[in-house]
């Protein structure tokens, strides 16, 4: 609602407003969207998780955008499928294994106070979730569509 009042007047101050308004509100929307799964996860009050929700986004900027196109894709998917199917649960879901993934990065950098920036940017993936590989195991499709015969 700010952003027409905002333009309506059409002079440099308001549409400086109405800028400002945007950039704030995508900020927000895109930090936000780890709350959920922050406080789900870790507990802790609202102001604390208000917190942890900006540090996340500020510290992963590029991946939070994506998680944001992410959940939108699948709000608009949902829709057209009546939200049977991925649905709000398939949006929270795929921020909550967002979180986990942030999550194994920053314990992974705890034990590794010493490094230096670029260092910092090279997270053993592979390392880290081995044991997630290996408790998922080969997938295949024909092993999804006829489990029993597998």
């Amino acid at each position: 609602m700010g952003l027409p009042f905002y333009l309506s007047s059409g002079n440099f101050v308001s549409a400086l407003a109405a800028g400002i308004l945007l950039w704030v509100s995508i900020f927000l929307l895109l930090s936000l969207q780890w709350f959920l799964p922050l406080a789900a996860r870790q507990g802790g009050g609202l102001k604390k998780t208000l917190k942890r929700s900006f540090l996340l986004f500020g510290d992963n900027p590029l991946f939070s955008i994506f998680l944001g196109l992410y959940n939108l894709v699948t709000a608009l998917i949902s829709v057209f499928l009546a939200f049977l199917m991925p649905g709000f649960a398939g949006v929270a879901l795929a921020s909550d294994d967002a979180l986990r993934l942030r999550l194994f990065k920053y314990d992974w950098l705890e034990k590794h106070p010493g490094l230096d920036a670029r260092s910092r940017r090279n997270i053993p993936w592979d390392e880290l979730l081995a044991e997630d590989k290996e408790l998922v195991g080969k997938r295949t499709l024909k092993g999804m569509i006829f489990p029993w015969k597998e």
